[in-house]
């Protein structure tokens, strides 16, 4: 690979309790990452299994700490792969793979390549990759994904959290070139943390990887942890059945009802 790429972990202080955890299964299960690997913070650094430290001071908004990363990372990287800390990796990666689609990616002169969904894969082709049609609500976002940094400088907005900045950013993206999905997905996550507090079946999960792990922060109610999973159900049917024009039109609405289940 001639260009240069960033894995970036998109973190905040507060959320520091899980940086070890995150890194520990990182290193096992992408040991050969071929990128130089960054966690994001605000003061306490992480240092540790190859991660360097980019401090960013007081967190602001979700989208200006990113800014402020991308203005750091753009003085020596093309790329951003970025993800968030509550994404653990739980199976070995494929790098040919990863590498393979990012080549052709390149190749293509691509903006935003997505690594990981829950939806259905449409593959398109026989390709490692396929292109996103245009105006797809949620057509993007942060979760092991690659965007070319000064794409994604354009996209961003100040003040949007990563919920937002998926949900109604998909207007500034909409008519974008270049925005690709990968025709598997090259990540096996577990999504450890909603709205501050552990998921207790991927906790469980996350046990059975690391049996000494510490518990810092509340674990979901029985009730919160029901109304999750009714949300990425209606979520999955959202994404996967429903036509583009009718997503468009209860977007608006679906966010007023669900816009409390954001990452943060």
């Amino acid at each position: 690979m001639n260009y240069k790429i960033a894995f970036l972990v998109l973190s905040c202080d507060k959320y520091s309790d899980l940086w070890e955890y995150f890194a520990q299964l990182f290193n096992r299960y992408w040991q050969d990452c071929p990128f130089d690997k960054y966690f994001a913070t605000n003061q306490i650094t992480f240092d540790k299994y190859g991660f360097q430290s980019i401090l960013i001071g007081e967190d602001k908004t979700w989208s200006m700490g990113l800014d402020t990363v991308l203005s750091l990372l753009q003085k020596k990287y093309d790329y951003v792969l970025i993800t968030l800390e509550d994404l653990f990796i739980m199976k070995k990666v494929d790098t040919p793979f990863v590498i393979n689609c990012i080549n052709e990616f390149i190749e293509n002169n691509g903006n935003y390549l997505k690594f990981y969904t829950k939806t259905k894969i449409l593959k398109t082709n026989n390709n490692n990759i396929s292109a996103y049609d245009y105006n797809v609500p949620y057509r993007h976002n942060c979760v092991y994904a690659l965007w070319k940094i000064e794409t994604l400088h354009q996209v961003l907005s100040p003040n949007e959290n990563a919920w937002e900045f998926e949900k109604t950013g998909a207007n500034r993206t909409a008519s974008m070139d270049g925005f690709f999905y990968s025709n598997r997905n090259a990540f096996v996550i577990s999504n450890t943390v909603v709205k501050g507090k552990w998921v207790l079946r991927e906790l469980n999960k996350i046990k059975t990887e690391i049996p000494n792990i510490v518990i810092n922060r509340s674990i979901l109610s029985k009730r919160e942890e029901r109304k999750l999973y009714l949300y990425e159900k209606l979520f999955y049917i959202f994404l996967v059945y429903l036509p583009n024009p009718v997503k468009i039109l209860l977007l608006k609405n679906w966010y007023r009802c669900f816009r409390h289940w954001d990452y943060k």
